[in-house]
């Protein structure tokens, strides 16, 4: 069951960063999407990345039980993951027109 919901999660932050690159895509071919309008769609994959990890990370914290190690490679893995989301956010806010 949890299995199912991490890689449910982990395919809505795929999908999410292929929006953003689309939305790049789209700016940088000359569309007429307006810096506030583009601005706008990278805040909003943004907030679902972020979304989608804090669930997958809270789906998976309980697998962890007590051991610290497990905890702690959750938590850096989570970290890792929330600065992927920034970094596509940013990315994404540089290619709006």
């Amino acid at each position: 069951m949890v299995k199912k919901s991490v890689v449910a999660i982990v395919a809505v932050v795929v999908v999410a960063m292929i929006v953003i690159v689309g939305v790049g895509n789209r700016a940088a071919g000359g569309s007429t999407v307006t810096t506030n309008d583009c601005a706008k769609r990278c805040m909003g994959t943004y907030k679902q990345c972020v979304a989608a990890e804090d669930a997958r990370y809270a789906a998976t914290k309980p697998g962890c039980g007590g051991d610290r190690a497990c905890l702690k490679a959750l938590q850096a893995r989570h970290q890792a993951n929330l600065d992927a989301c920034r970094t596509q956010l940013e990315t994404c806010k540089a290619s709006c027109p």
